[in-house]
C-alpha cells in the first residue's frame, strides 16, 4: 500500500498517540504502528503488534519493527498513529 494510502487512512481510521488530552492508545493484534520521523530527514517507520500485556489494550505493545524485523516492547509517542488492521485494510 502506498505511503499516502497509509496516511490517508491514519488520517480517517487510525487513532494519534497525542490526539487527546489523557487518551490511549487501545490496540488488538495485527494493528499497525506508524511512528513519524521527528527530525528533518529522519523517516517514517513502522511495526506491527503481535502481543498486548494489558487486557485493555493499552500500551505497551509487542511489536515487529517492518524495516528491520526487530522484535521488542513499545509504548508508543505523541508522533505515533495507531491504525486498525480492519478499519484501514492494511
Amino acid at each position: 500500500m502506498p505511503l499516502a494510502e497509509v496516511r490517508m487512512s491514519i488520517e480517517h481510521g487510525g487513532k494519534q498517540g497525542g490526539e487527546m488530552e489523557g487518551a490511549t492508545m487501545r490496540a488488538e493484534i495485527g494493528d499497525r504502528v506508524v511512528v513519524a520521523g521527528c527530525r528533518a530527514g529522519e523517516r517514517e517507520r513502522t511495526c506491527r503488534v503481535f502481543g498486548i500485556w494489558d487486557l485493555s489494550g493499552e500500551p505497551p505493545y509487542l511489536v515487529r519493527w517492518d524495516d528491520c524485523g526487530d522484535e521488542e516492547a513499545f509504548s508508543p509517542g505523541p508522533h505515533a498513529c495507531l491504525v486498525n488492521v480492519e478499519q484501514s485494510g492494511l
